[in-house]
Order: structure tokens, then sequence, then C-alpha cells
């Protein structure tokens, strides 16, 4: 399996608007935003790699694919458990991707969200990364 990966964003300056608990705050370990040039029938591992650099310990969080009934690729899974990260603790954690046969660029939005579901950094973009599949004959 072959991932081709483009490094395209700068993600280094991302900000939440707001956090949903005071103190939390998350640093991406990667410059820039992943965008994944692929076939429109291979898979994807992406693999996040952030810290937890603020005060609060992450405990019962999850990853959500948030737009995965807008878009056409497809997840393993919708949701990715964190393990509990205490502050200046690292996380890495993959999921697969299939890009589901169909042709175009598409950004897969990720969000951090506690047990409840509720977004904990919001609209920061940190955990979002893109796929352009396209039909590639070999």
């Amino acid at each position: 399996q072959k991932n081709k990966e483009l490094l395209t964003e700068d993600v280094g300056t991302a900000q939440a608007v707001s956090v949903l608990y005071p103190g939390d705050q998350v640093y991406p370990n990667m410059k820039y935003r992943p965008v994944y040039s692929v076939n429109v029938r291979e898979d994807v591992v992406h693999t996040w790699d952030f810290s937890n650099v603020g005060t609060q310990t992450w405990t019962g969080r999850r990853l959500y694919f948030q737009n995965h009934d807008e878009v056409r690729p497809r997840a393993s899974s919708n949701y990715i458990d964190i393990p509990d990260t205490p502050p200046g603790k690292s996380v890495k954690i993959s999921v697969n991707m299939n890009a589901h046969g169909f042709e175009g660029k598409t950004e897969c939005v990720w969000i951090m969200v506690d047990s409840d579901g509720k977004d904990c950094f919001q609209h920061s973009g940190i955990f979002t990364f893109v796929i352009d599949a396209n039909f590639k004959f070999e």
C-alpha cells in the first residue's frame, strides 16, 4: 500500500476559537496538514501526533470524524479513543481511510470530543487532513 503525502498547509499556528475546558490546550507535533494523493481504490493510513500542552488531563476523549456523513472517504471507525493523557505527554493514533471509489479532493474533519461528545477545541482544524483521490492507471 502506497501513500503519497504532500505537505501543503501550515497548521503550526492553528488556534482553537474557544476551548471547552479552561486550561486545555493541544499542540500538533507536525508543521503541515497532510494531503494524501491516492488512487480512488487505495487506502490511506493517517497518523496524528499531538501533545497535551495544557493543564487538563485528557480522560475519556476521542477523535470523531465530524463530517463522515457529508464526504465520500470512509474511516475504519468514526471514533478513535485517545488514551488518558496528562499534561506534558504526547499521543500518536492512526486511522485507516478508504477513498471509496470517488474522485475529488476532500477535507476530512476530525475533532477531539469529551465523553459527552462535545468538541474540546472548537473550530481549530488541528485534526483535519485532505484526501485527493483520482483515477490512476499504473
